[in-house]
């Protein structure tokens, strides 16, 4: 898949700012409206948990307990963005989209930890629609009404998991892991685009993405 069909962001909150991690969890969990967030799975909880909770504030006492320690800087929570590019969304059927997001980050959560020979630390994700246009990665806005929807997934995950002696252990995120954590998401992705629109229109998909990618650097 071309290296802009999906984007993934890797940010970590130091354990000395965790009211600021309270506060995104917060706007993570309640941006959306009372009545217009997106449903996780069909059920009425925001959150999907994996072990690190279902509301922001589980998650946030979680995340204390879970920080990594003995460390000058120690870490709170490590936050990731998967945002499929906008046309390669609007191309999967509109009542297959949110199943898709769902799949394509669970696989690449797990697949990355897999890569990094590291047992997936506790983690909760939730599903936005995007309203600004700083929030999408091209610092483009689509227009809510137009039908071009910018969903993309918040993922919160422990800074340290559990080893098979029991302790917690932290784990490294330099420019290696990056790497692995990116070709995890486009292959993932080439995996479930391929299922659901079939080898010939990824292809197309993929080549209409390089001619855009290519006018953006001439216009710049």
């Amino acid at each position: 898949m071309h290296q802009r069909s999906v984007i993934t962001n890797v940010k970590f909150v130091y354990q000395s700012k965790k009211s600021e991690l309270r506060g995104k969890l917060k706007s993570f969990q309640y941006r959306d409206g009372a009545d217009e967030h997106l449903e996780q799975d069909g059920s009425p909880e925001r959150w999907v948990n994996n072990g690190l909770g279902q509301s922001f504030g589980e998650i946030f006492s979680n995340c204390q307990e879970m920080a990594t320690t003995h460390m000058q800087n120690n870490v709170a929570a490590r936050t990731l963005v998967f945002s499929p590019q906008v046309d390669m969304m609007q191309a999967i059927p509109e009542d297959r989209r949110l199943d898709v997001l769902h799949e394509l980050t669970e696989a690449t959560v797990d697949g990355w930890f897999e890569e990094m020979d590291k047992p997936t630390p506790e983690h909760s994700y939730i599903l936005h629609r995007a309203e600004t246009a700083d929030e999408r990665p091209d610092g483009q806005l689509k227009d809510r009404d137009s039908g071009m929807e910018f969903l993309h997934a918040h993922v919160i995950v422990a800074p340290t998991s559990e080893e098979i002696d029991g302790s917690r252990q932290p784990y490294k995120v330099y420019s290696k892991q990056l790497k692995q954590l990116h070709e995890v998401a486009r292959n993932e992705m080439e995996r479930i685009w391929t299922r659901e629109l079939g080898p010939e229109r990824v292809a197309e998909l993929n080549q209409q993405l390089e001619e855009m990618t290519e006018l953006h650097i001439v216009k710049d």
